[in-house]
């Protein structure tokens, strides 16, 4: 459908609950996590398979030629961000075997938290914005159910509405966002998209678009005053999926922030690095400090996390 990469992933996230159906439920969490780390390894190797080829240059999957095509590029800097989700899903994978033994749906688990890495790889490999949304939002519905995993406890289930509804906020803000460039350049293709702009210019929409769109991934990415969500997310999760949102979640939104301003915002010659230098300020003080004031180990991560 894809790449082998994500293809993997996603038939795997599909056979786990169905091998858990049929196990024993004592064996279940232990069998399904050893059948969900295997998709992850067939995922890494077929990735450092081809990553001589990639130093050569992007390898473009596109689907369609229209303007709304969808396409994956599969580049150095994509492949770096998804080598870091494989390497963490599956870490997360081993040391959910034995965490989450005693709890309840495991086999579910481990078909949700491989969706969100699939969700993860495919953000870092769209090619297009049409391709990216639909990625991230497979990546965020997942990772709400895991954040509220344990239904049985009040604030997990509190901190996964939390985190939904400040995260379907910014889902929206990124939706507009799109939108806006869509009807500015006709296309929601980067590479044409920037084409576009060095032609046609911007004007008052386009920073618009550009102000929803880093609003919107701002968000996940927790950038102050925009973090709220992530204290108590990170607090209540299982301790393996706040390991995923510390390690590589927080981090991709960054990752797609600075994969449009380096498409979108040199093609219009704006100057961003001042403005985002003011914020990872901000943001490094606050998080920091407030760090040192957490009496809760995990909210101290948390808040480690933002700075």
């Amino acid at each position: 459908m894809f790449t082998p990469i994500i293809d993997s992933l996603f038939i795997f996230s599909i056979i786990t609950p169905i091998i858990g159906f049929f196990t024993p439920k004592k064996s279940s969490c232990l069998i399904c996590g050893a059948v969900s780390a295997g998709g992850y390894i067939i995922s890494m190797a077929y990735l450092l398979h081809i990553l001589p080829q990639i130093l050569t240059g992007p390898i473009r999957i596109p689907m369609e030629t229209s303007a709304v095509s969808t396409s994956i590029m599969i580049d150095v800097p994509g492949s770096l961000m998804s080598l870091l989700a494989l390497a963490l899903g599956l870490f997360a994978t081993i040391y959910s075997m034995r965490f989450m033994e005693r709890d309840s749906g495991t086999p579910l688990y481990y078909s949700l938290l491989m969706a969100m890495i699939t969700g993860i790889v495919g953000v870092s490999y769209s090619g297009d914005l049409f391709t990216l949304f639909i990625f991230w939002e497979l990546m965020c519905i997942t990772s709400y159910v895991l954040v509220g995993f344990r239904r049985n406890v009040k604030e997990s289930v509190e901190a996964a509405i939390k985190y939904m509804l400040m995260s379907g906020v910014g889902s929206a803000t990124i939706l507009f966002g799109m939108s806006f460039l869509y009807g500015l350049t006709g296309t929601l293709n980067l590479p044409r998209i920037a084409s576009s702009l060095r032609v046609g210019g911007g004007g008052p929409w386009l920073y618009a678009s550009l102000g929803m769109l880093i609003t919107g991934f701002g968000i996940k990415a927790a950038i102050v005053p925009l973090h709220v969500w992530l204290p108590d997310a990170h607090g209540t999760a299982p301790s393996p999926i706040s390991a995923i949102l510390s390690g590589v979640l927080i981090e991709l939104a960054v990752f797609v922030i600075c994969k449009l301003l380096f498409f979108i915002f040199p093609a219009i010659r704006i100057s961003w690095m001042e403005f985002f230098a003011i914020f990872a300020i901000l943001n490094m003080m606050f998080g920091n400090i407030t760090a040192l004031l957490q009496n809760d180990v995990k909210r101290m991560l948390a808040y480690s996390s933002i700075a």
